[in-house]
């Protein structure tokens, strides 16, 4: 699997990729490479940046994503999601939001661990969040219902 670091600093280049876990490290060499340098499709990208520099990054990455080409953000925030989809969704595509999959499937979602989490926290912060309630309260009936079949 080729995976670039794009505009990655001299720090990543000299240390390589460090993963911590429980277990330990993992560390691996990674391939950087600037704006401009890619030249063809990689088979994922990761793509961590602030918000401001969103629109830079994605015309940046933009070479290395085709064909099944997976694209992992990591960013604050969901607004990406919506940039990315529309840049880089294909015609054909069949991505579709995971909780509604699983209710189309029968199964348990996510809703609480979500949803239920962002009301959990407008509520905290005295923020008014209508639909996302209303969205949470759908989603316990539906789970009420799959619990009880």
């Amino acid at each position: 699997m080729r995976i670039p670091v794009l505009g990655a600093g001299a720090q990543l280049q000299e240390r390589g990729l460090i993963v911590k876990t429980q277990e330990g490290e993992i560390r691996r060499p990674a391939r950087t490479v600037l704006a401009g340098g890619i030249r063809d499709a990689y088979d994922a990208v990761l793509l961590t940046c602030k918000a401001y520099d969103l629109d830079d990054a994605i015309d940046a990455i933009a070479p290395a994503v085709a064909g099944d080409c997976v694209v992992v953000p990591v960013l604050n925030g969901v607004r990406h999601i919506d940039v990315l989809t529309e840049r880089f969704s294909q015609p054909d595509s069949t991505y579709r939001p995971s909780i509604l999959v699983d209710m189309e499937n029968g199964r348990t979602t996510e809703g609480e661990h979500v949803i239920g989490d962002l009301v959990d926290r407008a509520n905290k912060r005295g923020v008014s969040v209508p639909i996302l309630a209303a969205a949470r309260t759908n989603l316990q009936v539906y789970e009420a219902g799959r619990i009880k079949a």
